[in-house]
């Protein structure tokens, strides 16, 4: 997946093009199931800020995040790609994912 792809409002898996939003979404259920959250108390947008806006998102919350996201899109993470850009927001946790899935 490029940036230009994700810009676009698509990104490719396995062959087939899948809307962002899409992803998006399901990211956001991810994160709110993990963190114990209603789906309605966390805005859907991209911008929406994560880290340092949401306390549940401790070092705890982002390991059961990363875990939901492994186990719903058959991803892993390595320690190494991890960092906190990725946890900045909705869109980044959503681009994070997307450069990992196949």
């Amino acid at each position: 997946m490029t940036e230009a792809d994700f810009e676009a409002g698509t990104f490719l898996s396995s062959s087939e093009s899948v809307p962002v939003d899409d992803l998006n979404q399901a990211v956001h259920a991810v994160l709110c199931e993990a963190l114990h959250l209603p789906e309605a108390s966390l805005s859907i947008d991209p911008e929406t800020p994560l880290l340092g806006a949401l306390p549940e998102l401790d070092s705890m919350g982002v390991v059961l995040v990363l875990t939901g996201l492994e186990a719903r899109f058959n991803v892993h993470f390595a320690d190494d790609d991890l960092d906190a850009e990725a946890f900045s927001s909705l869109g980044a946790l959503t681009r994070f994912v997307a450069e990992r899935i196949d």
